[in-house]
């Protein structure tokens, strides 16, 4: 993408990545059984479909809103108290972020969630395909580090399908971090 200097170049790299990323996608799927073996998860990715139908079920009690959020669900607060308990563990999210936010913040919270990683997605993506001559020093070059807020979203999206960490802690922290930080040097 980055040597790709004209808008016909540019477009055979993004159809190359596309054709790339579903060919992927599709390999994942049809060999599901032997990729989580690998990644050391069962069929069921170790018990979360169980969870996402609780959660889930939940959720639509109150999809436009949700229940309010909490972050880590707070497991002596009704309705996280017995929602989910696995081997004899509450469990205090969704293992998936998506549906984490669906329960919490209804589908309003989800749109929102969803603005906001794909404007940090698409600044990181800026960052790192985009040189500005005036910013960098003479010979215009990339540096790696304008790669890692790309590869760090990337990675916390990718998580956020069986895991709720983008919701918090360290996965939060990349997230709003990427989109302030991202905005500004747009704006510098």
């Amino acid at each position: 993408v980055r040597r790709a200097d004209t808008a016909r170049s540019r477009t055979a790299v993004y159809a190359s990545i596309a054709t790339v990323l579903a060919i992927v996608l599709a390999l994942a799927i049809v060999f599901r059984g032997t990729v989580l073996g690998l990644l050391g998860k069962s069929e069921d990715l170790t018990g979360r479909l169980e969870i996402w139908d609780a959660v889930i079920g939940l959720a639509l009690q109150r999809p436009i809103v949700g229940w309010g959020w909490v972050s880590y669900w707070v497991p002596w607060v009704e309705p996280f108290d017995d929602l989910v308990i696995r081997n004899g563990v509450v469990q205090l999210h969704a293992h998936n972020a998506w549906i984490d936010v669906w329960l919490q913040l209804g589908l309003v919270g989800v749109v929102v969630l969803a603005i906001l990683v794909v404007m940090a997605f698409a600044r990181a993506w800026r960052l790192a395909t985009t040189l500005d001559l005036q910013k960098v020093p003479v010979g215009g070059r990339y540096t790696a580090l304008s790669l890692l807020p790309l590869l760090l979203l990337v990675a916390i999206i990718i998580q956020s399908a069986a895991e709720s960490r983008l919701l918090v802690e360290y996965g939060w922290m990349i997230l709003v971090v990427a989109a302030v930080k991202l905005k500004r040097k747009e704006l510098a």
